[in-house]
């Protein structure tokens, strides 16, 4: 159980990472703040651009994570 609380608190701080980090740096409290609030100066930015990419990532990452344990 400590071992799955653990990869999810490093998941949700690489997602938080992810989103903060590009061509305009966003501070991890204006990353939380611009996913509750859509009228956060970031919002755009990050529910438009950063926020699917990184969820995509994920998803890439766990299919191939899947198809890796499947061989």
């Amino acid at each position: 159980m400590k071992v799955l609380i653990g990869l999810l608190v490093f998941g949700l701080a690489a997602c938080l990472l992810g989103i903060g980090l590009g061509a305009v740096p966003i501070a991890p409290r204006a990353v939380v703040s611009a996913l509750l609030s859509p009228s956060a100066p970031a919002a755009a930015i990050v529910r438009d651009i950063r926020l699917p990419r990184v969820l995509l990532a994920f998803l890439v990452g766990g299919g191939l994570g899947v198809s890796g344990a499947a061989l």
